[in-house]
């Protein structure tokens, strides 16, 4: 995990989940009492919390029963969906708030999504830090490959954080899946406290 920026500076918060998985952990932290501002970018509509913005974001391949992350396919969701959105979703990034990127690489909203915010709030000088996973093994080998091309590319930048979940296989093999997902919020969140100190 690179921890050469830290998160001590006066602005605000500003939690962004992007896909499923961040979106859990954004919910997970918000349920701490953490004050910030929160936003979910992810589908299908999740349960309403007032505290928390919801922004949808489906991808044509998304009810695709054959819907796999092969290079083709990215592109081309590059160009018919994600591109005629983005500056939609830049709003979100509008104001002076310290940003904080949490997701679960593997999937296209996690790892595509959350590669093109985290050059682009690179590019524009904002504060942030990008807190993501990789999968476990279970999750498939496509997945697995998927995240690691995309953790590749964020790699140099010097605020991006990780973690794998591979490893709480290794050391917690006796914890179903759901108990294994809580962990990992538990582990973003002291990420993000690591990250005050």
């Amino acid at each position: 995990m690179n921890t050469s920026k830290s998160l001590k500076n006066n602005k605000p918060p500003h939690f962004v989940g992007v896909g499923g998985g961040g979106s859990n952990v954004v919910e997970h932290i918000q349920r701490k009492g953490v004050k910030a501002h929160f936003t979910c970018i992810t589908y299908p509509k999740r349960q309403s919390n007032t505290s928390v913005e919801y922004i949808p974001f489906k991808h044509p391949g998304h009810d695709s029963p054959t819907y796999s992350l092969t290079p083709d396919m990215i592109a081309d969701f590059d160009r018919t969906t994600l591109l005629p959105i983005l500056d939609s979703l830049l709003d979100i990034f509008s104001n002076d708030r310290h940003f904080i990127l949490l997701s679960g690489l593997g999937g296209y909203t996690g790892s595509r999504l959350t590669e093109i915010l985290t050059q682009w709030l690179y590019a524009n000088g904002k504060s942030f830090q990008t807190i993501c996973c990789t999968p476990f093994p279970c999750e498939g080998k496509e997945r697995n490959a998927f995240a690691m091309v995309t953790l590749a590319k964020l790699a140099i930048f010097p605020n991006v954080h990780h973690l794998s979940l591979q490893s709480f296989e290794q050391q917690f093999g006796d914890l179903t899946l759901s108990q294994a997902f809580l962990k990992a919020n538990e582990d973003f969140y002291r990420i993000y406290q690591d990250l005050l100190n």
